[in-house]
């Protein structure tokens, strides 16, 4: 879709060179150890080297040049009679003659230092426009202190510098400037030059020097088949190096007239309108265009021109149609077509819309990718020129949010699966303007997605649980604080209590203690009551009233026995129990029967029986564990016998089924 884009951005050639060895013809950190007085260094400093700390070593170097009085304008004269390696002196000036068509960086394990003074003897300093290497300065002794130029993760460099880093950042930055390379041409000698040429790409050069360590890795690399793809060129002078980079701009202009002639000089206006006709008409938006596909089933595939100077974007661009016919005449897709009259445009019925089958969908599927990272205010025309220099894209999505705005992430589609899986490994799709970048192949982000919203299901399901199991426990908790507040409240009372009603109870008791809860059955010969205070103390003053004879209830003898202990525990639960239930009972009766039954406060002023709030599940202590469900299970208890509304007891003639009703409950 934007290959007619690369054509309006001023392409460069890229030189980059290594330094020592390289553009000049000594090592310089070897060079500098001259200006000693003995023109060499102790035993015990050349031994304190350690493998990849070159940097640091040469920091103690340094430091034992300024202690031996070498003052650092001795060194730097000695610095700037260095040799620069044959032709290497014309080479740059070329380049400098050359500006607007070529770059020139430096990254180098040297220093800053010695680089600034050797350029500057050779009069080549105007020729460089970077230099990437290791800081270095004069401090107020007198003494050159240098430091790493950087930290990086790359396990094959050093640790001051990783080359492919530098290059790759380099390249990125200017990018996002608006400069792009056609060809980048890496020049080195050493081993640490390796890793920046594993990045480069089809159309860049590789030079390693004739003779040196590189050249040797390169042949060994590429005789097993490792994958390195741009092309090598051996060199052993600077001459050699200038003649390769006039065929690279001679092959450039070339390229460049080539490009001129085939857009027949579109302008970037007449550019961008083609390419966003063509979007409109393409195999990736016009199957999902409701309105696109209307208009185009109304006139044989024609479509007005006023009518696609409807189109947002493409208004945006200009609003002349005459404008509209040029763009699409000089584009070169062939893929829409103008009518005679100039006032309607089609999709070229020799060009037809690809079948969309399974097979066309799992085709577009794996050379779709997904990228995520780009700032919210990042525009299409933004993304659309950063991926510029990194291959063929068909189509970007920008992927919207809710309220219409742009997400951070797009899907694209490249032209081949193979193009979407070397597009993902490149190492400059990482980051955009300093935002690191997630980039993935389509497929691979959906089932990353699925596998996270199936572990958040999963995550969800195991916290309601764990919630759900904290409420029961701190119910449980509340359950046993109630049964602890209540303890020597329980009454037990045993005897022949035939035709006894719990409202006797009630006549006894209510000048003493208010009665919280009666567990008791009509005719049964025993039950319980729950007071608000003490029940010994209630039970006594009960006595004392009946002039502290034996209390009776309708002059039946009673046994009363205030529960203790374990016995009073089990009690208490199973008078909760039967207030759940209770409970449980009088909200499922209510709705449409307001005006039946124990409706809403009808016995709220019978007896003093003030509500608890339960909820409405039967709690379940330790020791209901203990007894099981067996043959030895206790029995459950009988049903009790409910009062009728005006608070008197049911008729003892009534039939056996009423009877057995319950009458729990104060």
């Amino acid at each position: 879709m934007f290959s007619s884009e690369l054509a309006k951005m001023k392409k460069k050639t890229l030189m980059v060179f290594d330094f020592d060895h390289t553009l000049v013809d000594r090592n310089s950190d070897t060079w500098v150890i001259g200006c000693t007085p003995a023109q060499s260094l102790p035993a015990w400093l050349e031994n304190s080297y350690q493998r990849g700390r070159w940097t640091e070593y040469m920091g103690r170097v340094f430091t034992y040049i300024g202690e031996q009085s070498v003052r650092p304008d001795a060194v730097r004269e000695l610095m700037q009679a260095i040799p620069f390696t044959d032709g290497m002196i014309e080479l740059l000036k070329f380049i400098y003659q050359n500006k607007s068509d070529v770059d020139c960086i430096i990254v180098s394990d040297s220093n800053t230092l010695f680089i600034d003074w050797i350029l500057e003897a050779g009069g080549v300093t105007c020729a460089v426009d970077g230099v990437f290497s290791n800081p270095a300065r004069i401090d107020q002794r007198g003494y050159i202190e240098v430091r790493s130029f950087h930290s990086h993760s790359c396990e094959r460099c050093p640790v001051n510098m990783c080359k492919q880093k530098v290059l790759t950042d380099f390249r990125d930055r200017q990018a996002d400037a608006g400069v792009h390379y056609h060809t980048v041409c890496y020049v080195g000698d050493g081993t640490n030059d390796f890793c920046p040429i594993k990045v480069l790409n089809e159309s860049d050069i590789a030079m390693p020097r004739k003779g040196y360590s590189l050249e040797k890795l390169l042949a060994k690399t590429r005789s097993n088949s490792s994958p390195l793809k741009a092309q090598v060129i051996p060199w052993s002078n600077g001459a050699e190096i200038l003649n390769q980079l006039k065929i690279i701009q001679k092959q450039a202009e070339i390229l460049r007239r080539k490009r001129m002639a085939e857009e027949k000089e579109m302008s970037p206006l007449e550019k961008k309108v083609a390419e966003q006709i063509e979007y409109y008409f393409g195999d990736h938006n016009l199957p999902r265009d409701k309105f696109l596909k209307e208009q185009i089933q109304l006139d044989d595939g024609w479509v007005t021109l006023e009518t696609m100077l409807k189109f947002n974007r493409l208004k945006s661009l200009t609003s002349d149609a005459a404008v509209i016919v040029e763009s699409l005449r000089k584009s070169k897709t062939g893929l829409l077509e103008i009518s005679e009259d100039q006032t309607k445009i089609r999709r070229s019925p020799s060009k037809p819309l690809p079948e969309y089958n399974d097979e066309y969908k799992d085709a577009l599927k794996h050379k779709s990718i997904y990228m995520k990272g780009f700032p919210l205010d990042t525009t299409l025309d933004d993304i659309k020129d950063w991926l510029a220099d990194k291959g063929h894209v068909e189509n970007i999505h920008m992927r919207k949010g809710a309220q219409k705005t742009f997400k951070g992430s797009i899907f694209a589609v490249l032209e081949s699966d193979e193009a979407a899986k070397a597009f993902v490994a490149r190492d400059d799709v990482k980051q955009f303007k300093g935002n690191d970048m997630i980039v993935l192949i389509k497929d691979d982000y959906f089932t990353k997605k699925a596998e996270e919203r199936r572990q958040g299901r999963q995550d969800a399901k195991a916290k309601a649980k764990s919630e759900k199991e904290e409420q029961q426990k701190q119910a449980e908790k509340e359950e046993m604080k109630s049964l602890d507040e209540q303890r020597g409240c329980v009454l037990k009372f045993s005897g022949e209590l035939d035709h006894v009603s719990r409202e006797d109870f009630h006549k006894i008791f209510t000048e003493h203690a208010q009665i919280k809860w009666i567990d008791f059955t009509r005719g049964a010969k025993e039950g319980t009551i729950l007071f608000r205070s003490d029940a010994k103390e209630a039970l006594q003053k009960a006595q004392e009233a009946a002039g502290g004879s034996e209390l009776k209830i309708k002059d039946k003898d009673v046994l009363w026995e205030v529960l203790e202990g374990d016995t009073e525990l089990e009690t208490l639960k199973k008078i909760i129990e039967s207030q759940q239930e209770s409970l449980n009972k009088r909200k499922g009766g209510r709705g449409g029967h307001r005006g039946r039954g124990r409706g809403r406060g009808g016995r709220r002023d019978r007896g003093g029986r003030e509500q608890t709030h339960f909820q409405g599940r039967k709690t379940k202590f330790d020791s209901d564990d203990e007894g099981g469900d067996g043959e030895d299970a206790e029995p459950a208890a009988p049903k009790k016998r409910a009062l009728e509304r005006n608070g008197t007891e049911a008729d003892a003639d009534a039939p056996a089924s009423k009877q057995a009703k319950e009458e729990n409950g104060s």
